[in-house]
């Protein structure tokens, strides 16, 4: 989806990761402790795959591995998921999200491709 991402138009995100992951589940570890938003809520992507209450279905064969944010009907993937999540979060994150929503998305597709490729090593 390449449009701008208005986080103040909806009340919920949920953000889907790859349960398998280190790297992810330690991030929402970290989310979860240090976040005060309510507004988000986590779900491994694999459960959620799985869930007959999902709110938004997935397209046929998307990768487990990609970090996804549903808001509103719309499904987010990549970096402008990780922007969507920073913007709901709390102030240093929102205002990092707010640079980074700046930069071209081309670059932030690049950054969150690279990590994503290597996160397992991590």
């Amino acid at each position: 989806m390449d449009k701008n991402i208005d986080v103040e138009k909806s009340d919920k995100l949920i953000v889907l990761y790859d349960g398998y992951c280190n790297l992810c589940v330690g991030l929402v570890k970290r989310m979860l402790k240090y976040s005060q938003s309510t507004r988000i809520s986590y779900q491994s992507i694999q459960v959620y795959q799985q869930s007959d209450t999902a709110l938004v279905k997935l397209p046929d064969g998307i990768d487990p591995q990609t970090l996804l944010v549903v808001e509103d009907d719309e499904l987010y993937r990549g970096a402008q998921a990780v922007i969507l999540i920073m913007k709901a979060s709390g102030f240093v994150l929102r205002l990092l999200g707010k640079i980074a929503g700046l930069l071209p998305l081309r670059f932030l597709n690049w950054l969150y491709a690279f990590v994503a490729t290597n996160r397992y090593r991590w």
